[in-house]
Order: structure tokens, then C-alpha cells, then sequence
């Protein structure tokens, strides 16, 4: 036994070697007569290209081996079995005579170091039987490592860490915590026990509850994971049984997710086996399997429910530039979502795969590519019909400051209401007694088309000389912004599983109430400036511009109506026509073109 160790620093090059084992190496002796590995070699001497052929799959089956494998490959040639995965491959080729595997080019060396702050008392000691070396540390034991690979700091508080410098493994017992910080964030274990490799960082922990923080819109938001056992493969796939996740740090948590198994994959991607979604006490939603993919599907769909409009399909494909990020209510299930790392992306099909490996290399644009996009909408309504258009932003473009655009058309038809039963439906009884659809329309320079429609244009372009800004929307009808304005690009979990409690808000902030959607003006605005150099008027002319040449528009609304009444001569709004809609039947989507705009004044 030693006194209390205050601060011992060990170095180690992976694999480590202040801890390693010096392994004795095996004689240089063939396998016995009569392996297969015998015979192929002796065949192979007299040919040489048998020879070429045994050395380049022999190295292929070493590199592609498990480590169950290469342990089971050692013991039947005779070599040592101990040490990780790399050491044992690095025996096997030596035993075979194949050269060492390649290093890339310039590679540093990846050096860890391994300090113990602070232990009551140290003991080395060796079991002989099976050639193993371990260090036991008691008492008050705190353990950090700094793996400059990943330029993170594992730290180990416990009453006792079992350090086996054969196998590389750490073992930890009582009082257990565990802190990786990292990556700009900081994961926090506690639990009974923990094991796990140096190396490769694999591990497993036995009745724990981890604690991770991550920014969800731009709130810290805490992550309690809980589980009998949490595994952390050596490619960070992390495994809980019986687990539980949850945001909520109350004692009975307002939000949570129970399952038999829960799987965290990859960055953004997770997956669920026997999962129960619980409101407080109340178990709401079960699932008996789910999985969430990391890659963001290139048309970015969302769907739900409206009680007017139906169920609804939107989908939302960048052409330039990519969607958001936004979190909803219920911010555990984003468990495994980034945080501020960015990855390049490729499409995959359907998908934009991320390529975790590579380094990020943004593309060069002539425009601002964190802040311009462009992007085609495509959605679908089972009452009120369809929608399409192309929308962008471009930014910093040249001579162009700003310039945002948007172009629809929408294909929609009225949407009826039962006084009694409050039902919606999107059909009409006739007067044979069948149902059918009336689809709306609209007035484009006095043409009559079956679409509704909708365009913006903001301009803001120039240079010191000249500088231009204008706004131009227009609209078929006040009712397009409030009946196709109110679009998502992801899923909204919390209002589709009808849990958030106030639905007029969306993730982002933004209103969602129909009726402050409804359009009653439009203005148009076209500003000019314009500075001139005099040239050769100079010094009798110093300056020459134009300050302000301005245009404006002023758009009101008027009801459609012969001779100034309202509704009249429109089909559906006049009781002395067919078809005929009561009031009390007529929903807010009920023919959008009884109101049209018009231009009331112009200034010059």
C-alpha cells in the first residue's frame, strides 16, 4: 500500500503505454502441420503469386475482424490474447510476417493523459494466473482524462476506479461521477458503476441517470436519461435499457418517455422499442417501435390536423440554402438533435445524409449563403384542396442588398359547416340530392381563372450612385395569406399529439390566429435616389441627385354585389339564385372571392 497520491500524471500514446502490458511475442514458428494456414503457406512458397494472394487477404481478414475474432485467431496460433483490439491485431500481423498497416500521412500521434487528482491510497498488484496488472485506487478518488482527439475531458469522481492496464480498461464503484465535456457541451453520469475502455471509450453504466444540456430556439434545455444499464459503443451509439428520457426536473416530471430499449444512433437520429409517452401520470400515446431519422428528408415535409381545413400534407424542397431549425414543445423528443455542429450534407435518395467524418468546407456564393435561400412549396389540404409556389431570399447579391420574392397558386373550394353537429365538410347537397365541391376562383385583368393566387416582391438593390427599394404584394382575395399562409417545414409534435396548450403559438413564435391573417389593405411602395457626379461643371457644381422620387399605391377592399349590394348576382351569397348558403351554414372558408381589392389611391 502507498500514502495518499496527490497528483500523478501518466502519459500514454494510443495504444496507452505507460499502462501497457509488455506483451511477450510469440516464437516465429509456423502453426502446427496440418492447419489450414500451414498448408497455404507451404503451397504458396513455390508460387509466388499465391503467395501475393495469401498476404494481401490475410491482412484484409486481420483488418475486418472482430475482436472476438482476432482473441480467438491468438489463442489458436499460440499468441497472447491480452490487450485491444489493435494490439491484437498488431501481433497477428507480425506472426504472419505482413507488413504494418498504414498510417496516414503525417499523422501525429494521438497522446491522452491520465491524471489522478486526488486518492486516499494506490496499489498495484498483479493476478498471475491469467498475467494481468491492475491499479486500485481508494478513497476519495478523482480520475481526469484529456483525449485531444476529440479535445474532451472525461473526469471520474468515485470511491474506488480499478485500472486494468492489460485489458485498458477503467472500472468505477461508489459515489460514482461521471463528466465528458466536450464539443462546446457537458454530459454528467451518476450512478452505481461504470466500465469502460481508454481507447475506444466504450463502456457500459449500471443504474445511472445522465444529464446532458442542449439549445432548443435558444434555450438551454437539460436532458435526464435514465436506465438498469447505458452502453456507449466505441462509434458513440448509445443504448439504455429501460430507460427513461425527460426535460422535466421535477420529482414527478410533466413530460416523459419510458421504453424497454432506446437507441441513440447518430447525430439527430434515435429510435424507440415498447415506448410510452406519459403527460404527468397519464400515459398517452404508446408505440411499439419507433425511429427518427438523422437525415432531414429533402422535401421537408409536416403534416396535422385542422378542424376547417382537414388534414394537411406540406412540403417544403430548398433549392438553394436549407430550412431552420426549430423545436417544439415537447424539446425531449429532440433527445438526440444537434447542437451547433454543422456537417456536410449530400442527397441520399429522399435524404440529405450527413458526412459525420468530414471536415465542414462551405462553398463559395456569390450571395450570402448563411441567410439566402430558395425553396418550392407543395401542399395538400383533404378539405380545403391544394397549394403550390417558389419563395426566396437572396441576400448580399452583387448590387442586391435584398431581394425576397414569393409566387402561389392555390386550388380550393368552399368548406360548409352543420349548425347542429358543428361537422365540417367540403361538400353541398344539390338539388337531385347528390353532393358536390364548389371550387373557388379568381379575376386576373379581367379573366376569369380557376386558381387563386398570391405574389410579393421586396427589392432593396444599389450603390453609392443609385439605390432602389420597392414592395409590391398582391393577392387574388384577402382570405389567401390566412387560408395557405400557415405553413410549417417540420412536424409539430406537441400540437398533433394535442398536448400544447396554446395552439395560437407556433414552435417559432410566430401568431397563428386566422383572423389576424386577413388582409383588408395593400400598399405598394417604389422609393429611388439617385448622385450624380458633375464632372466637368466642377467647382461651379459640387453635387447633383436626385433626393427621393417616390411611388405609392393604396389597395382597399370591396364585397362583390350588382348595383352596390352585397352578394348579389354571386351564386351561393344571392337567395334568389340556385344553390343557395344559408349563413348559419357557411364556414370561414366560404367563398374568398366576395371580397376583391382594389386601387383607391395613388401618390406620384
Amino acid at each position: 500500500m502507498k500514502p495518499r497520491a496527490t497528483v500523478l500524471v501518466l502519459f500514454a500514446v494510443v495504444p496507452i503505454a505507460a499502462f501497457a502490458q509488455s506483451t511477450q511475442r510469440a516464437s516465429p514458428q509456423a502453426p502446427s502441420v496440418g492447419t489450414p494456414a500451414t498448408q497455404t503457406a507451404t503451397s504458396a512458397q513455390s508460387e509466388p503469386s499465391a503467395a501475393k494472394l495469401l498476404s494481401e487477404t490475410m491482412s484484409l481478414d486481420i483488418d475486418t475482424a472482430s475482436y472476438y475474432e482476432l482473441l480467438a485467431w491468438c489463442r489458436r496460433v499460440g499468441l497472447p490474447d491480452t490487450g485491444s483490439k489493435t494490439d491484437l491485431q498488431r501481433r497477428l500481423r507480425a506472426f504472419y510476417k505482413l507488413p504494418a498497416e498504414k498510417s496516414s500521412a503525417g499523422a501525429k500521434p494521438k497522446t491522452r493523459v491520465i491524471t489522478i487528482r486526488s486518492a486516499d491510497t494506490t496499489e498495484y498488484f498483479t493476478i498471475e494466473k491469467i498475467g494481468q496488472k491492475y491499479i486500485r485506487l481508494s478513497g476519495g478518488v478523482t480520475l481526469k482524462m484529456y483525449d485531444p482527439a476529440t479535445n474532451s475531458t472525461h473526469t471520474i469522481t468515485a470511491d474506488t476506479i480499478l485500472f486494468n492496464q492489460s485489458e485498458k480498461t477503467i472500472t468505477a464503484t461508489g459515489h460514482l461521477e461521471y463528466d465528458l465535456t466536450g464539443k462546446g457541451k457537458t454530459e454528467v453520469f451518476r450512478g452505481e458503476s461504470l466500465t469502460f475502455n481508454v481507447d475506444s471509450w466504450a463502456g457500459i453504466f449500471f443504474n445511472g441517470i445522465s444529464e446532458s444540456q442542449k439549445t432548443v430556439n435558444g434555450n438551454k434545455v437539460t436532458y435526464f436519461y435514465s436506465g438498469t444499464t447505458i452502453r456507449r459503443s466505441a462509434k458513440d451509439v448509445v443504448t439504455l435499457s429501460s430507460g427513461t428520457i425527460t426535460s422535466s426536473d421535477s420529482l414527478e416530471p410533466d413530460f416523459k418517455v419510458t421504453a424497454t430499449r432506446i437507441w441513440v444512433l447518430a447525430p439527430g437520429e434515435w429510435a424507440l422499442k415498447n415506448a410510452v409517452l406519459y403527460v404527468g401520470r397519464v400515459p398517452l400515446l404508446y408505440l411499439p417501435f419507433f425511429f427518427y431519422p438523422g437525415d432531414n428528408l429533402v422535401f421537408n415535409p409536416s403534416f396535422g390536423y385542422r378542424p376547417e381545413e382537414g388534414y394537411f400534407l406540406q412540403t417544403t424542397t430548398y433549392l438553394i440554402g436549407k430550412k431552420k431549425e426549430s423545436g417544439g414543445s415537447l424539446s425531449f423528443l429532440q433527445v438526440a438533435e444537434d447542437s451547433d455542429e454543422t456537417y456536410n450534407e449530400e442527397v441520399r435518395g429522399l435524404f440529405l445524409h450527413k458526412e459525420t467524418g468530414s471536415e465542414t468546407k462551405p462553398t463559395p456564393t456569390p450571395y450570402n449563403a448563411e441567410t439566402s435561400y430558395i425553396k418550392i412549396m407543395a401542399d395538400i389540404y383533404s378539405r380545403l384542396g391544394v397549394f403550390g409556389g417558389i419563395a426566396g431570399e437572396m441576400d448580399d447579391w452583387g448590387l442586391v442588398k435584398q431581394l425576397d420574392f414569393e409566387i402561389d397558386a392555390a386550388r380550393s373550394r368552399d368548406i360548409y359547416i352543420d349548425p347542429i353537429t358543428g361537422a365540417y365538410s367540403q361538400f353541398w347537397e344539390q338539388p337531385d340530392g347528390s353532393y358536390a365541391s364548389d371550387w373557388n376562383e379568381s379575376d386576373l385583368f379581367g379573366s376569369t381563372l380557376p386558381l387563386r393566387y398570391g405574389m410579393n416582391f421586396k427589392l432593396n438593390a444599389g450603390n453609392s450612385v443609385a439605390l432602389v427599394t420597392a414592395s409590391i404584394p398582391y393577392y387574388s382575395d384577402p382570405y389567401f395569406v390566412r387560408d395557405f399562409g400557415r405553413r410549417e417545414e417540420s412536424v409539430d409534435w406537441s400540437s398533433l399529439l394535442g398536448v400544447n396548450q396554446n395552439e395560437s403559438v407556433e414552435p417559432s413564435g410566430e401568431t397563428t390566429d386566422p383572423a389576424s391573417l386577413l388582409l383588408s389593405t395593400l400598399t405598394w411602395t417604389v422609393h429611388g435616389q439617385l448622385n450624380v457626379d458633375p464632372g466637368p461643371l466642377k467647382p461651379y457644381v459640387t453635387t447633383a441627385s436626385v433626393t427621393s422620387a417616390d411611388f405609392a399605391m393604396y389597395w382597399n377592399t370591396q364585397y362583390v354585389g350588382a348595383g352596390g349590394v352585397q352578394g348579389a348576382g354571386v351564386p351561393g351569397l344571392d337567395p334568389t339564385l340556385p344553390n343557395y348558403v344559408p349563413p348559419e351554414y357557411r364556414s370561414d372558408f366560404f367563398e374568398p372571392g366576395q371580397q376583391f381589392f382594389y386601387p383607391n389611391n395613388y401618390i406620384f
